[in-house]
């Protein structure tokens, strides 16, 4: 596998697990939270589920923007990328 391919591979894992967390904490704990009632609980078991998930929502944030630059690095280098439309990296 070439560098592009793998920045490709990096990027696209970490852009699916930041919104795939994003999409989970709002359409899945906030509402599960907020059936709870009102209570000093909610805070404090929102702010322990949410301080796990913000090391991962970090980490690939971190890792879709340096593979995402590394590929604009490459692409503006005269490197041939692969379309889409060529078959790209598809078999």
């Amino acid at each position: 596998m070439d560098k592009y391919a793998l920045a490709r591979v990096i990027h696209v894992l970490s852009v699916v697990l930041w919104i795939g967390g994003v999409a989970m904490v709002t359409t899945v704990l906030i509402p599960a939270i907020r059936k709870m009632g009102p209570s000093a609980d909610q805070v404090g078991l929102f702010e322990r589920l949410e301080s796990r998930f913000a090391l991962q929502a970090k980490i690939t944030t971190l890792l879709a923007g340096l593979s995402g630059f590394y590929m604009l690095g490459i692409s503006t280098r005269g490197v041939d990328i692969p379309s889409p439309s060529s078959g790209g990296f598809m078999p």
